[in-house]
């Protein structure tokens, strides 16, 4: 989830965007559910300590360690940057998640040339000037994604944070916060209306519910109102974080966040997601490993591409730019 500033969004964004200046504080990255809370989106998110913050001059972005000296995040994070202007940082498991090491980057990998947030290219990885902390596990890729409709999945991040009654409110706390979902579409990113974004593919879209039927944004994709006892959604900070899976205890990733649809992340927001299996050639060659597992069969399968239609909506890129 990431937000550009002002000037950077108007020129890249490929659907329009409402930016808002972030002011930094100290008070309480992903917004979770009112019931679950703060203390239950930490602890989940405590134990995945290959997901990085990922610095560029004054924006924040997130990633994840697929190789000991490769980081996978968002294009949109880092496109135009300098290498030497980028670096990513990594956390014990902690309660505080004590920082333990600060690395330099010293080259960009990207998908294409071309920054457009939803065409399902909004992959580039990282290499480290030096090994990460040896103690961490790479995360590994789930192969075979195209049955995940309806599947629970988790979100890990480290950008701003809240609850979904008020959303983010413009804090973070350096802390890795994790929510769940349910995965609702893959295709082209969604709308609350039913409809998909045009020109946007290999998008996968989840939403923020609470139970209401107005907050059930993706209803017309057999999305339940009924939420997880942790559902949960991005928020500015947390672009280029996983969507992750768990196959046989392992959590796997199948996709990178590009963004989502409300400007502080409060319930009804839908946050899309690049998926990864489509660029597994780019992903391995940096030493990314894809896992087979057994496809799962869900009933909302035949659903995933929902209505499509030319659709033009404000949204935001979740970077954050620092105050």
């Amino acid at each position: 989830m990431t937000w550009a500033n002002i000037s950077r969004l108007v020129c890249r964004s490929l659907i329009g965007v409402a930016a808002l200046p972030i002011v930094q504080s100290s008070a309480q990255a992903i917004v979770i559910n009112n019931t679950a809370g703060v203390d239950i989106a930490r602890s989940l998110g405590a134990p995945f300590t290959a997901v990085t913050e990922i610095f560029m001059g004054r924006s924040l972005c997130s990633g994840s360690l697929i190789n000991l000296s490769y980081v996978l995040t968002a294009q949109h994070c880092i496109f135009g940057d300098n290498p030497s202007d980028i670096s990513v940082r990594f956390r014990d498991l902690d309660p505080l998640n004590t920082l333990l090491d600060e690395i330099s980057v010293t080259s960009i990998f990207e998908v294409d040339a071309t920054d457009s947030l939803l065409d399902g290219t909004d992959i580039a990885i990282l290499e480290l000037s030096a090994p990460a902390p040896e103690f961490i596990t790479p995360l590994r890729f789930l192969t075979n994604t195209d049955n995940l409709v309806g599947s629970t999945v988790t979100t890990v991040g480290f950008g701003l944070n809240g609850l979904g009654s008020e959303g983010h409110q413009f804090t973070r706390d350096g802390q890795r916060w994790a929510a769940e979902n349910i995965l609702d579409s893959i295709g082209g990113a969604a709308l609350p209306d039913g409809s998909i974004i045009s020109g946007s593919f290999n998008i996968f879209s989840t939403d923020f519910d609470n139970g209401t039927a107005i907050n059930n944004t993706m209803s017309d994709f057999g999305s339940s109102a009924s939420p997880l006892a942790n559902e949960g959604t991005t928020a500015p900070g947390d672009s280029g974080s996983p969507l992750l899976v768990k196959r046989n205890d392992e959590f796997l990733i199948a996709g990178v966040l590009s963004g989502g649809t409300t400007a502080t992340s409060i319930f009804s927001d839908i946050s899309w997601w690049t998926g990864s299996e489509q660029h597994r050639s780019f992903i391995t060659q940096w030493g990314g490993q894809f896992v087979s597992t057994p496809e799962s069969s869900s009933p909302f399968a035949l659903m995933a591409l929902g209505a499509v239609g030319a659709s033009v909506v404000w949204s935001r890129r979740r970077r954050q730019d620092q105050a």
